[in-house]
């Protein structure tokens, strides 16, 4: 995760600020776990450990294909002893499949690029 830090000098007489200094910083990146249960829903947490009230969007792509975002709230005391918060989990419905082999990838997007981080990818076969 990126995050921009400015420091500004303001001149109350001019009434306009300047920029002293502009660094990034780069923080940890995310954690995410994804689980597949028998009954067709995907479970797992994400989560940004530099910011636990922030709520991490996953995403589920199927066959390359770009799927939907989903937010990482929902409670899971489990968490608790793994991760010391427990408001980063989700549950998903797995997507419809036709017979066949079909690859899902699951990834989290980072807040301050948009970019995406993958931490899986399964093979179902139905």
């Amino acid at each position: 995760t990126w995050h921009l830090v400015q420091l500004y000098a303001f001149d109350p007489q001019l009434a306009n600020a300047q920029t002293l200094i502009r660094s990034f910083v780069i923080g940890p990146p995310p954690q995410a776990h994804f689980d597949l249960s028998a009954n067709q829903m995907l479970y797992g947490w994400a989560f940004f450990p530099n910011d636990y009230a922030q709520t991490a969007q996953v995403r589920i792509d199927l066959d390359g294909f770009i799927g939907q975002l989903y937010s990482a709230n929902t409670p899971r005391p489990d968490l608790i002893s793994l991760i010391g918060s427990p408001n980063h989990g989700f549950t998903i419905a797995a997507p419809p499949l036709s017979e066949g082999s079909h690859t899902l990838t699951f990834q989290v997007r980072d807040p301050l690029t948009n970019e995406f981080t993958t931490f899986g990818t399964t093979q179902l076969t139905y």
